[in-house]
């Protein structure tokens, strides 16, 4: 364990009860932090995330007026914040099964079960600020590994190193500048990766979709296969401005425009739209496995696939 100065820290703590908010305010203060956002509500927490004013989180995962776990996937998605790789702990009096994994997946760095010895939290911030896990991406997921050993074994996962900005912060090694290089080259990496997974998922859900629709099986699992296939479609759209991908970008917004059409009339949608669903996905899933230099092929490929809607 280093000797860390938390000075330039900047700490949120959302906790519903006062007293408890107060104690581990107390901690977090004997132990060096200067910035601490004590809030009994939700809405505080958000806006210190928006404006960059938040190193660590620590909250109750029941905080009145919002939900921190969705609070958490955006974070990890990159969809609001400045830092997706900000330390997160929820902390919780009532560790139901269902409660545990939905904090779990929406990306947290640890969940603390209450009540709690009034220096476990503190530990917990110095272990992980020891030892930060990698991030792993999947098509609905981004956060520390959660996978156990054995899992790792049985699984060839890329792992993404992220930035420890608590840690490096506490050194004091380095200028804000350089750190927010570090969170945007890390971002950038994600970014790749996430929609390289979205491609295999595109491509999973309309094999799932097609023969279900062959099959005039028109259900809530046909339904949700859809709903899942336009998020997708909506998240790739938006990570495509994040970096240059003109070499897909036509194919990417041709399936949402097509998953749109199919999901308007999902009872009976036009049979032109699932054959060219089926096409684009092929596209999208090959386009990104495809190098950067040959931009002609997936615009001939976007090219053709116009010419079969059209």
């Amino acid at each position: 364990m280093e000797n860390y100065n938390f000075e330039s820290s900047y700490v949120v703590l959302g906790e519903p009860k006062d007293p408890v908010r107060g104690i581990h305010k107390g901690i977090l203060a004997r132990h060096g932090f200067k910035h601490i956002l004590s809030t009994g509500e939700y809405q505080p927490i958000e806006d210190a995330v928006i404006k960059g004013e938040a190193d660590l989180l620590i909250c109750d995962v029941d905080m009145p007026g919002g939900d921190f776990c969705d609070l958490v996937y955006r974070i990890r998605h990159g969809e609001i914040g400045k830092n997706p790789f900000l330390m997160i702990f929820a902390t919780t009096a009532r560790p139901s099964q269902e409660m545990v994994a939905r904090v779990v997946d929406s990306g947290v760095d640890d969940l603390i079960i209450k009540p709690v010895s009034l220096d476990t939290i503190f530990e917990r911030i110095v272990n992980l600020t020891d030892d930060r896990k990698q991030f792993e991406v999947t098509s609905d997921y981004v956060g520390p590994d959660r996978r156990n050993k054995s899992r790792r074994n049985k699984q060839s996962l890329a792992l993404v190193d992220v930035p420890n900005t608590l840690k490096l912060k506490a050194e004091g090694k380095i200028s804000s500048k350089e750190l927010q290089s570090m969170i945007d080259a890390a971002t950038n990496k994600i970014n790749d990766q996430k929609l390289e997974q979205h491609s295999v998922q595109v491509s999973w859900l309309v094999n799932q979709l097609l023969p279900l629709y062959e099959a005039g099986e028109i259900d809530d699992k046909l339904l949700k296969h859809l709903d899942n296939l336009l998020f997708i479609s909506r998240d790739i759209g938006r990570r495509l401005a994040l970096g240059d991908y003109d070499h897909v970008a036509e194919i990417c917004h041709s399936l949402h425009d097509v998953a749109v059409s199919v999901r308007e009339k999902y009872e009976k949608p036009n049979p032109k739209d699932l054959k060219l669903l089926e096409k684009l996905s092929q596209a999208v899933e090959g386009g990104f496995k495809l190098d950067r230099s040959k931009t002609g092929i997936a615009r001939d490929i976007s090219q053709t696939i116009s010419q079969r809607h059209g």
